[in-house]
C-alpha cells in the first residue's frame, strides 16, 4: 500500500467534521432532555440503548455495556438505578 492511500484528503476531514458535530449536538440534545426529566445522561443514554435494540431477544449486560462503551460493572449499577426508577426490568 502506498502512503497516498493512507492519507486523509480535505473532504475526508470535511466529513469526519460533519460527523462530529452531528454527534456532539445529539449528546449534547440527550444530556438536555435527561436533565429535563430527572435522569443522568449515561442514563438516557442507556434507555436509548435498550429501546433501541435490534432483534426478539433481549440485551445482556455485557451487549448493553459494549454499546455504550462503558465497564460491565459501571453497566450493573446504571441498570440497578434505573430498575430502583421502574424504568427498566431484568
Amino acid at each position: 500500500m502506498n502512503n497516498s492511500a493512507l492519507e486523509t484528503s480535505p473532504i475526508d476531514y470535511q466529513t469526519l467534521g460533519a460527523f462530529r458535530a452531528a454527534l456532539r449536538k445529539f449528546l449534547r440534545m440527550s444530556e438536555v432532555i435527561a436533565g429535563n426529566i430527572g435522569l443522568t445522561p449515561q442514563q438516557h443514554q442507556m434507555l436509548l440503548v435498550v429501546r433501541g435494540f435490534p432483534g426478539k431477544d433481549e440485551p445482556t449486560v455485557g451487549i448493553l455495556a459494549r454499546r455504550l462503551q462503558i465497564r460491565h460493572n459501571s453497566a450493573v449499577g446504571l441498570i440497578n438505578r434505573l430498575v430502583k426508577l421502574r424504568l427498566v426490568r431484568r
